[in-house]
């Protein structure tokens, strides 16, 4: 997941401890899309609840993060979807 939001063009933040902060850039500015993720090693797989609250802090729907995470949601597409929800300009 971690490369997925990566390759969206999120920031990874150094959060402390035992999590990660990824932030959605535009413009060259931070925007209020953020999602954290724990350090935690292990299988890449995660719950359909956690999945559910990443997709709520990306300001997505369910059907949406997951094609997010598989690369079917491009950088263009996913900030068109945020513009659309009236949370970016």
């Amino acid at each position: 997941m971690q490369s997925a939001l990566r390759k969206k063009g999120f920031e990874q933040v150094e959060g402390g401890k035992y999590e990660k902060y990824f932030f959605l850039p535009v413009d060259g500015r931070r925007t209020e899309v953020f999602t954290v993720l724990s350090r935690q090693r292990g299988s890449a797989d995660i719950s359909k609840s956690l999945a559910a609250k990443i997709a709520f802090q990306l300001r997505l729907t369910n059907q949406q993060f997951g094609q997010l995470v598989e690369c079917s949601i491009d950088r263009t597409a996913y900030c068109e979807i945020l513009r659309n929800s009236k949370v970016l300009p």
